[in-house]
């Protein structure tokens, strides 16, 4: 479905009906049941789609049984000689009108399969026209996985396969859990695409040498927690208070806050925002322009004080502006929506006092008609929050064993924000400029178990830079921003987490009049990149698990780099009222993932080898090009020459080789 990107155009086209996810309050549901299987060798089997439209997402491959997994299936297999895995299909189902009705099922760990780590595959379909919706993954109140489906515009329908590594949950797959998976799904006028879904997770053993942080001991959610209550457990902020009180083990050596958090409906589009003083600016304020800048803040508070924050990825989802921009290869996050880490060490003295401690999520953008200057406000309707805690604990409980130290030191530095004003030039057409920075600093002494006293210190830094344009005659706006932000947890000064973000995005949406039969037409052009370095103990797998299994890249590794470059030129039309629609123009997709051995060229990264990388093209719903490069040695070898994986050099002949296994 094609959502301008504001008011001023919606106003000109026909009236858009947001996806997403709507708060459930029907219980009545029907309780699922899981089958086991034993898999010795074979992934699941997803060739029932064979017919439909594939879409996919730039990522690189995650640790499996069966080799380094991508949405293509194994690209190559790592030295795990004689490994079993045991699999467990845990939902099969189909989603018609699910609001208040999410598929629950009780999970119970594999009997006689030991395992260390657990993959999940997401296998969807969608044979009729239906917008993009929003689905999480509850394991009991803890949100696991949040994703996005694509859009259909009917028969032979969409297929996508997507896998997620759940490592950094292993202590709650142990478990028995409530498996809960919400879809809010909807059929009405046009759009009756009943959307079909399959998850399998598979369980198995093999270590790793990581250089990411192990799983967490424990894990608290942030959460409504209603998985009693079969319902799913995210926040709808503004509409309710997104808060929890946890009281974490007293031994506690590391806590980290990990926060997923998606813009919905009114607020889905918040990064082409323009300031608030600006929303009047045509039609005698009669139009309002959706406001409150291109800027968003996720912020968290322990006990009412700041504790860190998170500035969002601006998500383009599979229907945002113009459908084609995500066919064959959709936006980036679209299949899985990555969450921010805030590490709570500092806080460790006040959380680990043997009480309750409040840590609420809140979202706010900037009011610039304020007469003391800009200031922060809650946003408006809505977004999809939830948490949560992970926990690393030290020696059992004994006297001599309980974190101690001083209360934080927080430093949040004062709104720096400056807007252009709004005066119209005489072609009727209105710029702007917006730009934003932060920064954040939270320390404190800590005496962890076992007798060891240091400086935890927590700081972030976020800016942000952008022009906007507004051009009436033309039916057009123009976007063109820049976020960048850094993040570093450090001990004594030495910094054992980092982060660093830069994530552009331009856009360009032209509302096209409607003649004859033509109901609908857009004009868009999307470029939209992210590159992001981590290093040191996140969290999350960092996609370094399947190449270190190769065993054949030398030099001492703290993190890796991930550059994503996605974005095309399309035109769309609906037809007879949304009866029929058709897009055509050219999409491209980029990928790269790279080794880090931790220093930077000032707030730079100095990249290392890349070991994995993607190349697709797509004209007119086609993939042309569909290039994969690998690096063993010294130099990257292209895919193809090691798997036989190939979709056409350009010149579009298209083909398909099944992947074959590194001799």
């Amino acid at each position: 479905m094609a959502r301008p990107l504001c008011c001023f155009l919606a106003l000109l086209a026909a009236t858009a009906v947001q996806s997403g996810y709507h708060a459930p309050s029907d219980l009545k549901h029907q309780i699922h049941h899981a089958n086991w299987e034993q898999s010795h060798g074979k992934p699941p089997d997803t060739s029932s789609q064979a017919r439909m439209q594939r879409r996919f997402e730039m990522t690189s491959p995650l640790l499996t049984p069966w080799g380094a997994m991508s949405d293509q299936g194994p690209t190559f297999e790592p030295v795990l000689s004689g490994m079993s895995a045991c699999s467990m299909v845990l939902m099969r189902h189909r989603f018609v009108d699910s609001h208040s009705a999410p598929f629950v099922t009780q999970y119970l760990p594999p009997p006689n399969c030991p395992f260390q780590r657990v993959v999940i595959n997401f296998t969807a379909s969608v044979d009729g026209y239906q917008y993009d919706r929003t689905g999480i993954l509850y394991l009991g109140d803890t949100e696991v996985w949040r994703t996005s489906t694509v859009e259909s515009n009917g028969p032979p329908g969409v297929t996508w396969t997507h896998w997620e590594d759940q490592a950094s949950y292993f202590s709650l797959w142990k478990r028995p859990q409530i498996f809960i998976f919400e879809l809010c799904n909807s059929l009405k006028r046009n759009f009756n695409g009943a959307i079909d879904v399959t998850l399998t997770a598979t369980f198995f053993k093999v270590e790793v040498l990581s250089i990411t942080a192990p799983p967490a001991d424990s894990i608290f959610p942030i959460s409504s927690r209603r998985s009693l209550l079969h319902q799913g457990s995210a926040f709808r902020y503004p509409e309710q208070e997104a808060s929890s009180n946890i009281a974490i083990p007293r031994n506690t050596k590391r806590a980290v806050l990990t926060i997923a958090a998606t813009a919905q409906t009114d607020e889905e589009f918040w990064w082409s925002n323009v300031p608030e003083s600006c929303k009047s600016s045509f039609d005698g304020g009669k139009t309002q322009l959706p406001a409150l800048s291109s800027f968003r803040e996720v912020r968290v508070r322990i006990d009412g004080e700041i504790a860190g924050a998170a500035w969002p990825f601006p998500v383009v989802f599979a229907g945002g502006a113009a459908p084609p921009l995500h066919r064959s290869v959709v936006g980036i996050q679209t299949f899985s929506l990555r969450e921010a880490e805030i590490d709570l060490s500092p806080w460790l003295a006040v959380l680990g006092d043997g009480t309750e401690h409040k840590i609420s999520l809140e979202v706010v953008g900037i009011d610039d008609r304020h007469p003391g200057g800009p200031r922060f406000v809650t946003v408006p309707d809505h977004w999809i929050l939830s948490g949560k805690v992970f926990v690393w604990e030290g020696q059992p409980y004994e006297d001599q064993s309980i974190t101690r130290g001083s209360p934080p030191r927080v430093s949040v530095s004062d709104l720096d924000y400056k807007a252009s004003d709004c005066a119209r030039s005489k072609t009727l057409d209105l710029m702007l400029e917006q730009a934003v920075s932060r920064q954040i600093t939270v320390e404190a002494e800590i005496l962890m178990p076992g007798g060891t006293l240091a400086t935890y210190a927590w700081k972030q830094k976020f800016n942000m830079s952008g022009k906007s344009a507004f051009f009436s005659k033309t039916h057009s706006q123009m976007v063109q921003n820049l976020y960048n932000t850094k993040d570093a947890a450090t001990v004594d000064g030495e910094e054992i987490y980092g982060l660093r973000q830069d994530y552009p995005i331009f856009m360009n949406f032209t509302y096209i009049p409607p003649v004859g039969n033509v109901t609908l037409g857009i004009d868009a052009d999307l470029h939209q990149k992210l590159d992001r370095t981590v290093t040191g103990l996140t969290v999350f797998t960092n996609g370094f698990e399947p190449f270190e299994m190769l065993s054949r890249l030398d030099g001492i590794w703290r993190g890796t780099t991930t550059q994503v470059d996605h974005g095309g030129h399309v035109r769309y039309y609906q037809y007879n009222n949304g009866k029929s629609s058709f897009g055509s123009g050219e999409v491209f997709g980029d990928y790269s993932l790279a080794l880090h051995d931790g220093e930077f060229l000032g707030d730079r990264p100095a990249t290392g080898p890349a070991i994995w990388g993607r190349s697709v093209k797509v004209a007119n719903d086609t993939i042309i090009q569909d290039r994969l490069y690998i690096h063993l040695h010294e130099e990257p070898w292209p895919l193809n020459k090691i798997v036989g994986v190939s979709y056409g050099d350009g010149d579009g002949d298209k083909q398909a080789i099944r992947p074959a296994y590194i001799a």
